[in-house]
């Protein structure tokens, strides 16, 4: 995917935990096409490791640095918290903005940063990635055929057990921690998508000595009328999975 210039698309890091190395290192694989051109840090020291681990050419000393480098897009992977200040600095640049899930921290954020998307007239999406592998597509087609029948109802959970950190950013709520927002998001995105739009959403909680969710269970109500339930844990392993009940399968 080289430019017009002949040369890779070049992409500004944003961010410089396990998620954005794995996000480089998927770019490596495209080679000449697409490249990690300079990473940003609340650190410069952080980002400066991150980009000799990782062979990034440049390295910025503020986020507003790397949004308005000679990139052609920025991939956000700073912490929930930050996404929409990340976001709208990458629109302000004219660059195109890939915002690690979840996209926002609330409704009123994710709605500024569409308004301004549309406002610069430039690309912006969440970076669900359960989205683009087949199945997810192929199992919304089944549904839309009529092959389950009339859908009535979807499980879903993910579920992991991790020792309490406050230093973290998973147990941190100023930072967009807790387990709606780190692990809920998944199965709700596949619940949405697969189900259609949500006319009502109930959730309980077990709030942790930090602050944040630590356990979490949600129920929704489709328009169509079926009924989703999920959940999501940061302490507490589980079966992790999906389950569409239809009056056909």
């Amino acid at each position: 995917m080289t430019d017009v210039r002949g040369r890779p698309f070049r992409w500004a890091i944003l961010g410089t935990g396990s998620v954005a190395r794995k996000f480089v290192l998927d770019l490596r694989q495209l080679e000449a096409e697409a490249e990690a051109h300079i990473v940003a840090s609340r650190t410069p020291a952080n980002a400066q490791s991150f980009a000799s681990s990782l062979g990034v050419a440049h390295v910025a000393q503020s986020y507003a640095e790397a949004a308005s480098a000679d990139v052609d897009a920025l991939y956000i992977a700073t912490p929930p918290a930050q996404h929409e200040e990340h976001a709208l600095l990458g629109i302000a640049a004219g660059k195109a903005v890939l915002v690690e899930k979840p996209f926002a921290r609330d409704a009123a954020a994710a709605e500024r940063i569409m308004q301004a998307a549309r406002a610069a007239d430039v690309f912006c999406m969440e970076a669900m990635w359960t989205r683009f592998q087949p199945l997810p597509g192929q199992i919304r087609d089944r549904i839309a055929a009529g092959d389950l029948g009339d859908i009535r109802g979807f499980d879903g959970s993910f579920m992991a057990a991790n020792a309490p950190d406050p230093t973290s950013s998973l147990f941190d709520p100023a930072r967009g921690g807790g387990a709606l927002m780190d692990r809920g998001v998944y199965p709700l995105s596949l619940a949405r998508y697969w189900l259609g739009p949500v006319t009502d959403a109930r959730a309980t909680a077990r709030i942790g000595d930090t602050g944040v969710d630590e356990d979490c269970t949600l129920m929704l109500r489709h328009a169509s009328g079926a009924l989703s339930t999920l959940r999501a844990s940061l302490r507490a392993g589980g079966i992790d999975g999906a389950a569409i009940y239809g009056t056909k399968a």
